[in-house]
């Protein structure tokens, strides 16, 4: 089963399609914040997705304090255009809530970003040497796996709970 996940963002995507193949998609800084910056991440994302069975993209955050809006719509953005795009290439994709993510990753749903790097280097083996955008990533990754029924490894019940909301696609089957 090949997934890609996708922790999208406008400054570090982060991606993992396998236990040794994870980081962040960083636009040069040459790369403005509007248009340019949402081409250049959907690109590497559907190069990356090339012949993979699933991709695993998790939800925005949308705040609901109304001065953080503007950088919340440009990732919703982000989000929308590679969802079409992976439509238009017939790739089937899954959305996981960060609700869904943090529960599965840490048994909490409002787990904290240090819990939730924690969790990735103590239970699914990531590694030292990555950031929260690229840790969220392989924790999709970690989950879509497990949702397809091949998981890397043991998670107690309770952190299952957070794959109750999470509509898992047939493999074949495009959104």
């Amino acid at each position: 089963m090949n997934i890609l996940a996708i922790d999208p963002s406008l400054t570090e995507t982060g991606y993992a399609r396998s236990i040794n193949d994870h980081g962040i998609i960083k636009p040069p800084k040459v790369v403005g914040l509007g248009w340019e910056r949402i081409s250049f991440i959907r690109r590497r994302v559907l190069s990356l997705a090339n012949g993979v069975d699933l991709v695993a993209i998790e939800e925005p955050f949308i705040p609901h304090d109304p001065k953080r809006m503007g950088a919340a719509k440009k990732l919703i953005e982000l989000g929308a255009i590679i969802r079409y795009q992976l439509h238009m290439k017939k790739i089937p994709y899954v959305d996981i809530p960060p609700t869904s993510l943090k529960m599965y990753a840490t048994g909490r749903g409002d787990g904290a970003k240090v819990n939730m790097i924690v969790a990735a280097r103590e239970r699914f083996q990531i590694g030292d040497t990555v950031n929260d955008n690229e840790c969220d990533a392989y924790l999709l990754w970690c989950m879509a796996r497990e949702g397809c029924g091949c998981p890397i490894v043991k998670v107690p019940q309770t952190h299952l709970r957070g794959m109750e909301k999470v509509s898992w696609p047939e493999i074949g089957e495009t959104p």
